[in-house]
């Protein structure tokens, strides 16, 4: 009312209010969409810590790229990369968050082979590599299920793949017994004459991501 009144005041005493109309016009547009985001931002925060979606201390992936989750507000998630550079995140701009902390994580693991070897004898190279690193007490106790080798994933003009699969606790159980597996298999194989191409490694976290190629009667 006191606005209402004032601008009256003026146009009595002669002004031009017509701009100053225009202008509060204006600025009550924009302050209606900053508040429209605003409450987006905040109701996504209230439903991200309800739910418990991702907290600090969690590796999330937006947007294909992933980081550490630093700080969590109602209305802002801080986030810092792998190169130490912090990102700020609104709340409602955040449409798919994969969670890379949430209890268990799956990393296969592909050996290639040279497609003229034989078969049979490098998996039977790798069962026996993955059967003593399972019961090595130094590794074991990193991993949620024994190692698996699932067998031949594909065939191919010039390599074979074979793939194994580890399941872990989030974090770097997972990529140091993958380490130690494919330092075990690769020595296990060169010193058995066995030709190999270049070993590649997929992670896949989550129930969801299980393989659609694992043999029947693999479950977890």
């Amino acid at each position: 009312m006191a606005g209402v009144a004032f601008v009256n005041a003026l146009a009595v005493l002669g002004w031009n209010v017509s701009p100053l109309l225009a202008g509060a016009g204006i600025l009550g547009v924009a302050l209606g969409f900053g508040a429209q985001t605003l409450v987006r931002d905040v109701i996504a925060g209230f439903f991200i810590l309800t739910e418990n979606q991702f907290g600090v201390g969690d590796v999330v992936e937006i947007d294909g790229k992933a980081a550490t989750v630093e700080a969590l507000s109602v209305r802002c998630t801080t986030l810092r990369d792998f190169n130490g550079f912090v990102h700020f995140v609104p709340n409602g701009e955040m449409k798919v968050v994969t969670n890379r902390s949430r209890e268990w994580n799956r990393l296969a693991l592909d050996v290639l082979v040279a497609a003229d070897e034989d078969l049979d004898r490098a998996l039977e190279l790798c069962r026996s590599v993955v059967a003593e690193l399972n019961a090595d007490p130094r590794w074991n106790g990193r991993l949620l299920d024994p190692v698996e080798v699932w067998g031949v994933e594909s065939l191919g003009g010039a390599e074979n793949q074979i793939r194994m699969v580890v399941r872990t606790r989030p974090g770097a159980d997972g990529p140091e017994v993958a380490r130690e597996l494919r330092r075990r298999v690769h020595r296990a194989l060169v010193t058995a004459g066995v030709g190999t191409a270049t070993s590649r490694e997929l992670s896949l976290a989550g129930p969801a991501a299980a393989s659609p190629t694992r043999p029947p009667g693999g479950e977890d």
